[in-house]
């Protein structure tokens, strides 16, 4: 549940970033039409799928079409590469863990 907290928080902040409000009332449900899109997505990590979805929703909430674009795309590169630097660092510090 904290995940999924601080991953909504995370398009908060990359909405805050574009310079666009942050529907606070309707960001939950923007973030779960994202999130939902991934599950059904037949591509991995629901790459293009999750950002179509993202898009619209954040474009019913009210923020603009450029500030929506803008924000999916920051909000989806700030989420791979966080994840992707924790995973490198979870196996380096396993790697360490047998050798040392």
């Amino acid at each position: 549940m904290l995940n999924w907290a601080a991953d909504a928080l995370c398009l908060a902040a990359a909405i805050a970033a574009v310079g666009a409000p942050v529907p606070w009332g309707k960001l939950v449900l923007a973030w779960g039409a994202g999130a939902g899109a991934s599950t059904f997505s037949p591509t991995p990590f629901g790459l293009g799928v999750v950002e179509v979805a993202l898009i619209a929703a954040l474009a019913a909430a009210g923020i603009s079409s450029p500030q929506a674009v803008g924000a999916v795309l920051l909000y989806r590169i700030m989420t791979f590469k966080l994840a992707g630097l924790i995973w490198i660092m979870y196996l380096h510090l396993r790697q360490r863990g047998r050798t040392g």
